[in-house]
């Protein structure tokens, strides 16, 4: 199911709770609204989290959920309004489905009444006109798959190119599955975070290093700044691979 565009009602807009906020987390709200319709409401919370925040010093995910303008379930993000939608696109798309099927089988019965067709010919022209959809549906199901797999084809680029910061991201990624049994789900989010360690870091791949180290050995799920202690003990000591090698031999 391609899905288009999704109803949006200015009145509704202007009179929501929404409008509390600033237009910072306005922008990011339709922005949010945007990736969940191209997703068929399918979008985990980091990936949501990453779209809304960027690389805003504000949590904007937290204030849009702390005014249920968004909320969450099992690891997923809900938008109630379009929800709606697609559960209404749904039930319409059935009830097409089930009256091409009638019709089909209508069809078919009056072909045979009418051209006294034998029973093998008439029961040959039931079965394909209440094949059809079935068969419409195997298509859209292989045109989903084959975007899918297309947006998972895209290369993520390493914001540097040196080994030692390559090593140290596939470390991060194989925490985050050990520990918070967590994957991105897609080359654009993993690029998304890749975009956030490098703006928290100010563009230096050897702060980039230490955060990773820090969160990993405080068992955090995301990536932070420097704590200011960190960031002035890393300085006198120097960067090396040591907590690395540890981290891995363990």
């Amino acid at each position: 199911m391609k899905l288009q565009w999704f109803k949006f009602y200015p009145s509704e807009w202007m009179m929501g709770k929404i409008q509390r906020m600033t237009a910072n987390h306005q922008a990011a709200f339709i922005r949010l609204c945007c990736m969940y319709w191209k997703d068929e409401g399918e979008m985990p919370v980091e990936d949501a989290k990453i779209e809304c925040n960027g690389i805003s010093e504000v949590d904007i995910y937290a204030d849009l959920l702390r005014a249920r303008i968004i909320s969450e379930s099992d690891g997923m993000v809900s938008i109630k309004f379009l929800d709606e939608q697609l559960h209404e696109i749904q039930a319409t798309t059935e009830k097409k489905r089930r009256a091409g099927r009638k019709g089909g089988m209508a069809k078919a019965s009056n072909s045979k009444a009418g051209a006294k067709q034998n029973v093998a010919g008439a029961k040959q022209v039931l079965e394909n006109d209440v094949a059809k959809p079935s068969r419409e549906e195997k298509r859209r199901e292989e045109q989903k798959r084959e975007e899918k797999n297309r947006v998972e084809k895209k290369t993520v680029l390493l914001p540097w190119s040196e080994e030692v910061f390559q090593e140290h991201w596939n470390l991060w990624k194989e925490y985050k599955k050990d520990e918070h049994k967590f994957t991105y789900k897609s080359a654009i989010s993993e690029q998304g975070a890749l975009k956030q360690l490098t703006n928290v870091s100010n563009g230096s791949m050897h702060t980039a290093i230490k955060i990773i180290h820090q969160s990993i050995s405080n068992g955090y799920k995301g990536l932070f700044t420097l704590a200011k202690q960190e960031s002035s003990s890393n300085n006198q000591a120097g960067f090396g691979t040591s907590h690395l090698d540890n981290f891995v031999n363990q």
